[in-house]
């Protein structure tokens, strides 16, 4: 193996000149967004990455794919949906991939599977299917152009793609792989390590392999950045509960899987790099070795320089969410509102209707992502119709009794709710006094469930009064 060879930084892209515009051409587009299918274990550096690519306008993620690694495999499904639902792209396939269950689990498997004790909203949505091979075989089949496969997590999913579905696997363009070089200049990734057999039967039969070397930040920087997030981001917020609760501090100060997110942005990431080549030598304990190989199906490319890296991670981190990924999974959006209320509080009436608008008002008004992100303190009347007004902020808002998110005090009087964000925001708001008598009116005249329809339909202002 040749050291200094493995040292040389990768970034130019093959084929420059093939690239040059047509006479006449823009010059100033965009380059295309990569597609990428991410797979991952969901270790808290796999959720900052997450969060950052997703708000990236360089990647169009194909899908994600979960895999038994520092969280258990059930436990990095919940977490991967939920990130994709805070960042509006919870369209984005997900598939609950291998489990590893002759395995020992890391030592810090009780800090992934409880996000360091910064918990997201539980998904949403269904349990991803059982085939997820199947799944991410017709993502594969049905994808135009190169797919790139970011494995953050160990390798097992794509061993057993490569031997159950070998006409799929073989279309995975580009395999990324992030890992850290030694002053020797081996290779040495617990991702690859960790389930050995697979990364070997991996390695050996993907076209392609590009391995990322994160190199390093040192930990004062490490601080700084993640001291310095501001803004009122899903990312952001996240990344502030982390840091409260300890868990990025010591030896839990780095950036890994952040920094190989960083180092694809980079432009020509997409392409044969116009450098050395290597084919595998062996892996051996933690450590994967590299022999030079004209033809041989590796590349290293080095790290983004440190402080382009950190300046990409805090402007993505800040990003609310990007669109490009897919629309996000409202359950109102999901659904028409009035079945939904309909199934939950059986009718629609203009209370449930009122409670439900009154909650989704709150969480844009906060910031707040709903469920275990935000409280409510209802005061209504306790009879109905009035008291349906309860149910409507359970499900617009989520907060509920059974989360003890949810408080209820029951007087006469006109109906208020005082919400706040789990983040410190708080807003009060109120029924605009002429909204009883109009509801009864309309219930006597319309219906009870047309007279709920006319609320679904009316201007915020002219129901609501807020209080910051």
């Amino acid at each position: 193996m040749s050291g200094p060879l493995l040292r040389i930084v990768l970034w130019l892209a093959l084929g420059v000149a093939s690239l040059a515009p047509a006479p006449g051409a823009q010059t100033d587009a965009p380059p295309a967004a990569l597609s990428v299918i991410v797979d991952t274990d969901m270790g808290l550096d796999d959720v900052r990455a997450l969060f950052a690519l997703l708000a990236a306008d360089e990647f169009s993620v194909q899908a994600l794919v979960t895999v038994e690694g520092s969280a258990a495999v059930g436990r990095a499904t919940d977490h991967a949906i939920a990130v994709l639902e805070a960042m509006g792209a919870a369209g984005v396939p997900v598939l609950r991939g291998s489990a590893a269950a002759d395995l020992t689990p890391p030592p810090w498997r009780d800090t992934a599977n409880g996000l360091g004790g910064a918990t997201l909203p539980p998904p949403q949505r269904i349990t991803p299917e059982a085939d997820w091979a199947g799944g991410l075989q017709r993502v594969l089949q049905n994808a135009s152009g190169d797919v790139h496969y970011l494995a953050l997590g160990p390798l097992t999913n794509l061993a057993a793609l490569a031997q159950r579905h070998p006409d799929a696997f073989a279309k995975i363009a580009v395999l990324w792989i992030p890992v850290r070089r030694t002053p020797a200049g081996a290779i040495r990734a617990w991702n690859l390590t960790w389930d050995g057999a697979a990364a070997r039967i991996a390695l050996a039969r993907a076209r392609r392999i590009v391995l990322v070397d994160v190199g390093e930040v040192d930990q004062p920087a490490v601080t700084a950045l993640l001291d310095s997030l501001r803004a009122d981001s899903p990312a952001a917020r996240w990344i502030r509960r982390l840091r409260a609760a300890g868990q990025v501090t010591g030896p839990h100060l780095f950036l890994h899987d952040e920094l190989a997110v960083a180092a694809l942005a980079q432009p020509g990431r997409a392409r044969p790099a116009d450098g050395p080549r290597f084919g595998l030598d062996e892996l051996t304990g933690e450590t994967l070795t590299l022999a030079p190989a004209p033809d041989g199906p590796v590349e290293v490319i080095g790290p983004a320089e440190p402080a382009a890296a950190l300046a990409f991670l805090r402007e993505h981190w800040e990003h609310a969410h990007h669109a490009h990924h897919g629309a996000h999974a409202d359950p109102a959006a999901a659904l028409d509102t009035a079945t939904l209320l309909r199934a939950f509080h059986g009718h629609l009436g203009p209370y449930v209707v009122l409670g439900y608008r009154m909650g989704r008002l709150a969480l844009e008004r906060t910031g707040s992502s709903g469920h275990f992100d935000i409280s409510a303190h209802v005061h209504c009347p306790d009879r109905p119709p009035p008291s349906c007004f309860v149910d409507g902020i359970q499900l617009g808002a989520g907060c509920t009794l059974g989360k003890r998110n949810l408080r209820v005090t029951f007087a006469d009087g006109p109906i208020a709710v005082e919400f706040t964000a789990r983040s410190g925001r708080r807003v009060t708001i109120r029924l605009q006094p002429e909204v009883p008598a109009e509801a009864a009116r309309l219930v006597d005249e319309l219906g009870v469930e047309a007279a709920g329809r006319h609320f679904l339909a009316a201007e915020l202002e002219r129901i609501f009064v807020l209080e910051p």
